[in-house]
């Protein structure tokens, strides 16, 4: 055999190399010339893993979902071992958004797990599994009756939910733990018109009757203190109404015509800063974009505004609006509006200008949800429509009888929430306009909604206030540890 490995490295001629393997192996028997054919092909293979930096073979496997490149580990020990790495798991989350999810999903890890290799492969094995239960349908409903009023206004942060009803009553329950706290306000029979969630410490209350604001202790219930903002008048509205908490504490509300602008610790001072002349305005949103730090707001007469929370100063949309204002909604750099007679604006969250302007219907757009790449609408008519960025309609569809008042789009995942007048909720896949599920046994006519990672929360017009929620958290956590473990190892 040495002399013949010498004889070959000897030919220089392709063509007499060629016959002289061809005669070498006309001699041998069938199968050991299978095992030569066999692994001649693995010397010969050029593995990507062994031969490129970690940073391009992240790139390649960071196509593949979750499953498929777990599948794919079982190749090799050097694909296991590149697939393995945390920085994959890592592009892999960020790549489905869901890095934001890590301190929501990975709460109850002790500091050994949460700093280990594993951590990303955990949090994206437990937001997939997040994912395919919003997409299945798989929750768990609790309801629960907060006031014998019906509530006035919804508020929903760090795992808490405040719940306002029309005279006097203040809840806080805590979605993780079930705990309720009951607040106690100076007079009971005080109409409230706003409720704001500040942080973990403070509970924002606005008052329908004096203009003032109530700060809260939300662990103590301990009033702290109450902010008046203008004089008892005739010809003003002195409700507080669209409460917002932004950091690092401060507020925002509107009272009357004027915008509000507030610390809690008095550090930064009260501002007040007119919207319109008009004294009788009604503002119907103002939504808050804590990557910006700026609010948009919205009125009846066709007002659309952007206010920059930090540099104080205005941006006015409204000349572009013929029509009023119902609803509004950011995602990032960009959010929409609906019209009274049907029209579904995009806007720039940057310098107000005008990205789409559509119409489809002259029913009364009710509600808009934005999502990464499309806007949804919801009309009196019940009907959902999607539209692109560029003021393209993608789909539309009939999603109940009678009006739909609350749309949300899922902040992770392509899930679409709608609820109104019919006492049902529709759970849509936004992308293909398919229906997920249709709750029959929701007890609401859905009037507000929250829409979280984890949960759906909704509240309805009538009396008594209800409150109900939707979990989807099932199957995650410490108790499904050794599943997980499964998973990683």
């Amino acid at each position: 055999m040495k002399d013949f490995v010498t004889e070959l490295s000897a030919i220089s001629d392709a063509d007499d190399l060629e016959s002289l393997v061809d005669h070498f192996l006309q001699q041998l028997p069938e199968n050991v010339v299978r095992a030569f054919s066999e692994r001649s092909k693995i010397h010969l293979a050029h593995d990507f893993v062994c031969q490129f930096p970690p940073e391009i073979t992240d790139k390649i496997f960071s196509y593949l979902s979750g499953k498929d490149a777990l599948n794919a580990s079982l190749t090799s020990r050097d694909w296991r071992k590149a697939i393995l790495r945390p920085s994959l798991w890592r592009d892999l989350c960020k790549k489905n958004d869901w890095i934001d999810l890590e301190r929501t999903l990975l709460e109850d890890l002790t500091v050994v797990d949460y700093e280990s290799d594993n951590k990303y492969r955990r949090l994206y094995h437990r937001a997939d599994q997040l994912r395919r239960n919003w997409k299945n349908g798989e929750f768990k409903l609790s309801t629960r009756t907060v006031s014998r009023n019906r509530i006035q206004a919804l508020d929903h942060a760090n795992g808490r939910t405040a719940t306002l009803a029309h005279f006097g009553n203040l809840t806080i329950d805590d979605e993780e733990t079930g705990e309720s706290m009951r607040f106690t306000l100076p007079d009971q029979r005080e109409k409230l018109s706003s409720v704001a969630l500040g942080g973990r410490n403070f509970l924002l209350v606005g008052s329908e009757e004096d203009g003032s604001v109530m700060i809260f202790n939300s662990a103590t219930k301990k009033l702290l203190d109450r902010r008046y903002y203008f004089e008892k008048s005739n010809n003003n509205s002195l409700s507080v109404d669209h409460l917002i908490y932004f950091e690092p504490n401060n507020y925002a509300g509107v009272v009357g015509n004027t915008l509000i602008v507030d610390s809690i610790h008095q550090r930064l001072g009260k501002s007040e800063f007119e919207i319109a002349e008009e004294e009788n305005l009604e503002v119907t949103s103002l939504k808050l974009s804590k990557r910006w730090n700026r609010v948009v707001l919205t009125a009846w007469n066709g007002i659309v505004k952007i206010f920059d929370l930090e540099n104080k100063y205005w941006i006015d949309c409204s000349s572009i609006c013929a029509e009023g204002v119902i609803c509004s909604d950011i995602k990032r750099n960009r959010f929409a509006t609906g019209g009274a007679s049907g029209t579904v604006r995009g806007w720039s969250l940057a310098d107000g200008s005008l990205l789409f302007s559509a119409q489809k219907t002259y029913d009364e757009i009710l509600d808009v949800s934005c999502g990464e790449h499309n806007v949804a609408s919801a009309c009196s008519e019940g009907k959902i429509r999607i539209w692109s960025w560029t003021g393209q309609q993608l789909r539309n569809w009939s999603a109940q009888l009678g009006a739909i008042r609350s749309l949300e789009i899922h902040p992770y995942f392509d899930v679409l929430v709608a609820g109104g007048d019919a006492k049902f909720l529709s759970i849509w896949d936004h992308k293909t306009g398919k229906l997920i599920d249709r709750i029959h046994r929701n007890p609401l006519n859905v009037d507000k909604m929250v829409v979280t990672s984890k949960l759906l929360i909704i509240a309805g017009t009538g009396s008594p206030g209800q409150i109900a929620t939707y979990n989807f958290n099932l199957g995650l956590g410490s108790e499904y540890h050794e599943k997980e473990t499964a998973f990683y190892i």
